[in-house]
């Protein structure tokens, strides 16, 4: 008998899960630098297997050209420069820029219940203007 197919959004959870589990596994063996690198590149295969990104906080805990698990200090030199964070990885010697963005102030939002409307500058026509003297 053929198995009973996984729904996607149900494989995206099962994959959050896994790399969750993955990276927190890395961060605990970190001193052995093969099992965390062989870690990474088995949290990029997840990630891909199911289609779907990397968060954010995950993606900069390795390098995006070899691959390592990075640590600032043993194996990364963080430095600020220009408005901008540069990692560099000691294993390859690449460095990766990162953008120092200010926050956005949050705007205030519209009420459901209000319209914005322009108001109406177009001329009327003559015909339009004869009527309303009719009247």
């Amino acid at each position: 008998m053929a198995k009973a197919r996984i729904p996607k959004k149900r494989q995206k959870v099962i994959a959050k899960e896994h790399l969750k589990a993955v990276f927190t596994l890395a961060k605990e063996k970190r001193s052995d630098k093969n099992l965390t690198n062989k870690l990474i590149k088995l949290a990029r295969k997840i990630a891909m297997k199911v289609r779907m990104r990397l968060p954010l906080n995950y993606k900069r805990q390795y390098c995006k050209h070899c691959y390592s698990y990075q640590t600032p200090g043993t194996n990364q030199r963080v430095r600020i420069q220009n408005k901008k964070v540069v990692l560099k990885c000691q294993e390859c010697n690449k460095f990766t820029r990162i953008p120092i963005t200010p926050k956005r102030k949050q705007t205030k939002t519209k009420k459901k219940g209000s319209k914005n409307k322009k108001p109406d500058n177009r001329r009327k026509s003559k015909s339009s203007s004869k009527r309303q003297r009719k009247n």
